[in-house]
């Protein structure tokens, strides 16, 4: 690339990377928004409490369902266009559902949005790798990730006040209104070709092909160890932080629902200090397989302070809890490590399988698992819940093992 284009758009791939980054903090509002809407979608579509957790969960699984798929599309047809198209189809399905009459219009438009919002956060991870300096990878994917996170948190209380003043349909059509402004401000801002990835992969005479891209992903040894990495250390932040940890903190000191969620929060606090905080040491030290098995390491032991060592003071607990999340923002470095070896052209693809991996542990697997062990014992008591949750530790265990086989390149 010519040095004189390069330093005229020296600040665009940062302000493109920051509207990828929006729009993943807009998807995560958009796939919890209905657990501010829950008695509202009841009385409009004269549902139950079952009924509102499918049609919430129709957006969660197709996106899911979509993230190889995600990731193909952007190695083919790069992430301008794809999120452009994405976000704009996004605002339409938005529209739909907030004047949906009939369940299966409302189920519909749900399942839709999950298919176009899979893309977004892959995008973002590949516009860092693609658009940004190299050096700066692992630090900003965790202020992605911090974002995500701290943003979801206060977004979802700006969702909820809206719903109580304007209504849940008058909401859902501001969030279309969002979307389609989140597409044509990524039109303006993003661009496919700022780096030399993408001059480097032509010379080289790479075509990208779809089929020989997720073959060659699929057969990579480290894309399953790095995947598999991932979705174990997040598994605990979706099944125990973002689910068990209260109703086991209740449990435990006799406290409120209020007192535990304040208490588990602190989960994600940590993860959004974490995953900055870790991405700049692995980038600073060189390496990342070190600081994967040694926080997994430190989460482990975190984890067995709080659910298996008794009398721990209450005060105590926010800051072990506050680590626990801090340790597994560790999670993070998979992404960074199949950056570093997976070729340009397919980077995309492999991104989505790790963000599918992430995604798969956590709340498909270890969240009804834990449920099923708990639910085992005739009494709930803290005993049944320390049996039920040491399939957290033996998920540690097996990232911490899988560690050791990382491989990665040397730091430039």
């Amino acid at each position: 690339m010519p040095q004189q284009h390069q330093s005229k758009n020296k600040f665009l791939p940062w302000f493109g990377w920051f509207i990828a980054c929006s729009a993943g903090l807009y998807q995560f509002l958009l796939q919890t928004s209905s657990s501010v809407m829950i008695s509202d979608l009841e009385k409009s579509f004269s549902l139950d409490s079952f009924g509102v957790s499918l049609l919430s969960s129709s957006f969660f699984y197709t996106y899911l369902i979509c993230q190889i798929p995600a990731g193909i599309l952007i190695d083919r047809f790069k992430p301008r266009r794809t999120i452009f198209i994405c976000q704009f189809l996004l605002s339409l399905f938005c529209f739909m559902f907030a004047v949906s009459t009939h369940v299966w219009m409302a189920g519909a438009s749900r399942i839709l949005m999950g298919i176009v919002c899979a893309p977004t956060f892959i995008i973002a991870f590949y516009l860092i790798a693609r658009t940004l300096p190299e050096k700066f990878f692992a630090l900003v994917a965790g202020f992605t990730e911090t974002m995500a996170m701290l943003g979801g948190v206060a977004g979802e209380a700006l969702l909820a006040r809206s719903v109580a003043m304007y209504g849940w349909r008058s909401t859902v059509m501001i969030l279309a209104g969002v979307a389609l402004a989140m597409s044509v401000l990524a039109w303006l801002t993003i661009r496919d070709d700022v780096s030399n990835d993408a001059l480097i992969s032509r010379t080289d005479g790479q075509q990208a092909n779809v089929l020989r891209d997720l073959a060659a992903m699929l057969s990579m040894p480290q894309a399953w160890i790095n995947g598999l990495f991932c979705g174990l250390l997040f598994g605990l932040i979706s099944s125990f932080g973002a689910f068990w940890c209260i109703p086991f903190l209740v449990q435990l000191f006799a406290i409120s629902v209020g007192q535990a969620a304040d208490m588990s929060s602190m989960i994600f606090i940590g993860a959004a200090c974490g995953t900055p905080t870790i991405g700049w040491l692995s980038d600073r030290l060189g390496t990342r397989r070190i600081l994967m098995m040694l926080c997994t390491i430190l989460a482990l032991i975190t984890f067995i302070l709080i659910v298996f060592v008794p009398n721990i003071p209450k005060n105590w607990m926010f800051a072990f809890i506050f680590l626990l999340g801090f340790f597994s923002a560790v999670y993070l470095l998979p992404f960074a490590v199949i950056r570093d070896i997976t070729p340009a052209h397919m980077r995309g693809t492999a991104m989505g399988f790790i963000n599918m991996m992430c995604i798969l542990i956590g709340s498909p697997v270890l969240l009804p698992l834990i449920g099923w062990l708990l639910h085992s014992h005739a009494v709930i008591s803290s005993q049944a819940y320390q049996h039920a949750l040491l399939v957290i530790p033996a998920c540690l265990l097996t990232a911490f093992g899988l560690a050791f086989f990382v491989k990665e390149e040397a730091s430039k």
